[in-house]
C-alpha cells in the first residue's frame, strides 16, 4: 500500500505552578516523544511521517497533574494553574490551530470523554485530534 508524508508543526507555552507535567506525544496509537515540562516556557516539535490513505489520530497524555498543581483562594476559585496552552499546529504547513481546538478531544484516565474544545492542557487523561489522508482532501471538508 502506498503512503503519504505528513509533516507536522506544533507549539505549546506551559505555565507551571509545579515540579512538571510529564507525558507523551502519539500518532496512531504509537508514542513518538516522551516529554516532561518542568518549568514555564515554551515547546515545539516539528516532524514528518509516512501514512497510508485513511483515518489518524495525533494525540497527548497528560499523566501525572495533582492538586497541588493548582492553586486556589480560600472561597476555592483558581489563582494560578499548570497548564500546557497550543500555541500553534500545523500539517504539511497549512495552520490549523484554530480546526484542532474545535474538534479535538479529551478523555479522562478513567476514559470518560469530558470536554471537545481544546486550547488548555490541565486535566490528565487523552487528547486527540483526527484527521485523515490525503490531508488537502480532508481539510476541505473540514472548512
Amino acid at each position: 500500500m502506498d503512503t503519504l508524508p505528513v509533516k507536522f508543526k506544533l507549539s505549546a507555552k506551559l505555565a507551571s505552578t509545579s515540579k512538571g507535567i510529564t507525558g507523551y506525544l502519539m500518532l496512531d496509537d504509537e508514542i513518538i516523544d516522551k516529554y516532561t515540562f518542568t518549568e514555564s516556557g515554551n515547546w515545539e516539535k516539528e516532524f514528518v511521517f509516512e501514512f497510508t490513505e485513511g483515518q489518524h489520530v495525533i494525540g497527548f497524555t497528560v499523566n501525572n497533574k495533582s492538586h497541588i498543581d493548582t492553586i486556589v483562594d480560600a472561597d476555592n476559585h483558581i489563582i494560578d494553574d499548570t497548564l500546557i496552552t497550543f500555541e500553534h499546529l500545523e500539517i504539511d504547513e497549512i495552520e490549523i490551530t484554530e480546526l484542532f481546538e474545535r474538534e479535538a478531544r479529551f478523555f479522562d484516565t478513567a476514559n470518560n470523554p469530558r470536554h471537545n474544545v481544546m486550547k488548555n492542557i490541565g486535566f490528565n487523561g487523552h487528547y486527540s485530534f483526527e484527521f485523515a489522508t490525503p490531508f488537502y482532501e480532508w481539510l476541505l471538508t473540514k472548512v
